[in-house]
C-alpha cells in the first residue's frame, strides 16, 4: 500500500465539467458499501438536478440505487443496468463503510477509489458503527434537499467547535494506511431514535478496528492533532461548574531521549475565554484551572493509549525523523507503552 502516497499525489483533480456533459451522468455524491457472503452491496445516492421554471437555480433531489457484486466495480456496472445515465464520481462528498467491511476488505476499498482517476480524493470517509451502511445511506438526514448536508455539517462543526469527532477525508485515510508509523482513524456514525448521530472515533490497526474513543477522549485526540478551532473546557467547584472556551490552539510534541528510553515534551497554547463563571473565580483561578484541567484531559488519553500500546498521536514518526539514529536502535512498538511525556500548558485568559 505505499504505493497510495505517491499515487494520490500524482493524480490530478477533476477539472470538472459543463453542465451539457454533467447532464448525460448520474452525478454520486454519497456511497455506502458493505459487504456479506464474499459479496459487495454497493448504496448510491444519484443527485438529480433538473431546471426549476421558477428560480434560476437549480433545484437537487436524492434517488438512491443499490447491486450487489464480486468487488465495487462489478457492483456499480450492476448499478449502470438500473439507470439510464453513467455513474460519475467526480463530485463524491460521502463514502459511509460497515464494520464488516473495513474489518475484511478496507485495502480493497482503499485501491478502487486510489485507482480511480475520476475520483476527487477529498471525500468524507464515515464508519457505521451499528448498522448497515445501506441503513445509514437510507436515513431521513442523508435523503433531504442536500443528502450529504446535514451529517457532514454536524461532523464539521463538532470537530471545529467542540473538538468532540473527527472528519476524516479520505486522502488522510489512504495516506495513514501506507504509513508504518501513522494510525488511521475514522469518524463513526449510528442510529439513535431514529436520528443520525455521531458517535464515537474508530483507531485501526492492522487494517483492523482496534479500540473504539469515546467522547471523552476525542476532545483530548482532537487538541494533540491541531484538529480543531475551539474547544469547550469545563471545570468543577463543589457541586458547580464553570465553562471556558479554548480558541486557537495550538499543540506541539518534541520527541526527546532520557535514559535511553523516549520521552516528549507536549506544548500546548491557547487563549481561553470565560463562558460560564459558576464558581466566582477570579483571572488566576481561572486560568490556574483551565490548565489542570487540560493536562488532566491529555494525561487520560495518553495513559489509556499506553496501556493499549496503539501509539495514537503517530509519535513514533516523530522519532523516525528527528531522532533517526536512536529510532534505529531500539524497537519503537514494543517500548511505546514505557514512554514518558510531559504535558506543558501555556494558555491565556482573554
Amino acid at each position: 500500500m505505499k504505493k497510495y502516497i505517491i499515487l494520490i499525489l500524482l493524480i490530478p483533480l477533476i477539472s470538472g465539467c459543463n453542465y451539457k456533459e454533467l447532464n448525460n451522468l448520474s452525478i454520486i455524491n454519497s456511497m455506502a458499501i458493505d459487504y456479506s457472503n464474499n459479496k459487495y452491496k454497493v448504496t448510491v445516492q444519484v443527485l438529480n438536478t433538473d431546471k426549476n421554471n421558477n428560480e434560476q437555480d437549480n433545484t437537487f433531489n436524492g434517488t438512491t440505487y443499490m447491486a450487489t457484486g464480486k468487488n465495487i466495480s462489478d457492483a456499480i456496472n450492476n448499478i449502470n443496468l438500473t439507470i439510464p445515465k453513467k455513474i460519475y464520481l467526480g463530485h463524491l462528498e460521502l463514502l459511509v463503510l460497515s464494520k464488516q467491511l473495513v474489518n475484511n476488505k478496507l485495502n480493497n476499498i482503499i485501491s478502487y477509489f486510489v485507482d480511480n482517476n475520476e475520483v476527487n480524493k477529498d471525500f468524507t470517509v464515515l464508519l457505521s458503527l451499528e448498522d448497515s451502511a445501506n441503513t445509514i445511506l437510507s436515513t431521513k438526514e442523508l435523503l433531504s434537499s442536500y443528502p450529504y448536508g446535514n451529517i457532514l455539517g454536524s461532523i464539521e462543526n463538532s470537530t471545529l467547535f467542540s473538538g468532540i469527532s473527527s472528519n476524516t477525508k479520505f486522502i488522510d485515510l489512504a495516506n495513514s494506511l501506507s504509513s508504518d508509523y501513522n494510525t488511521p482513524i475514522l469518524s463513526t456514525v449510528k442510529i439513535k431514535n431514529k436520528t443520525l448521530t455521531i458517535s464515537n472515533l474508530a483507531i485501526l490497526k492492522n487494517n483492523k478496528i482496534f479500540i473504539y474513543l469515546d467522547n471523552k477522549y476525542n476532545l483530548a485526540y482532537n487538541f494533540i492533532t491541531n484538529n480543531i478551532n475551539d474547544a469547550i473546557i469545563n471545570y468543577k467547584c463543589n457541586n458547580k461548574y464553570s465553562s471556558v472556551k479554548i480558541s486557537n490552539s495550538n499543540t506541539i510534541i518534541k520527541p526527546k531521549i532520557k535514559n535511553n528510553m523516549p520521552y516528549i515534551n507536549i506544548y500546548i497554547t491557547g487563549d481561553i475565554y470565560v463562558i460560564e463563571n459558576n464558581c466566582n473565580d477570579n483571572k488566576n483561578t481561572i486560568l490556574n484551572n483551565t490548565n489542570k484541567e487540560v493536562k488532566n484531559i491529555i494525561n487520560n488519553i495518553l495513559i489509556y493509549s499506553k496501556n493499549k500500546n496503539i501509539d495514537i498521536f503517530n509519535i513514533e514518526e516523530l522519532y523516525y525523523k528527528f531522532k533517526n539514529n536512536y529510532y534505529n536502535t531500539i524497537n519503537f512498538k514494543k517500548i511505546y507503552n514505557k514512554l514518558n511525556y510531559n504535558i506543558i500548558t501555556k494558555l491565556e485568559v482573554r
